[in-house]
């Protein structure tokens, strides 16, 4: 199984819970977070989230309000 592609999620979430930190993605996961984006659906408690997804080269390729 190839590796593929990399992305560095990067997680600030300050509501109900706080949690933070980052970690490393591969392509499928971060589709998963594109389609949850395009739906728009977020929870109260996700509302003061932000997750940031970079490349391995530290280019910023997607942000999401709200986790």
């Amino acid at each position: 199984m190839s590796e593929g592609e990399k992305y560095l999620l990067e997680m600030v979430c300050e509501g109900y819970e706080n949690h933070e930190g980052d970690k490393w993605i591969g392509e499928e996961e971060l589709q998963k977070i594109k389609d949850q984006a395009a739906s728009s659906d977020i929870p109260e408690s996700c509302s003061m989230c932000r997750l940031t997804v970079k490349n391995k080269d530290g280019n910023v390729l997607f942000i999401k309000e709200g986790c």
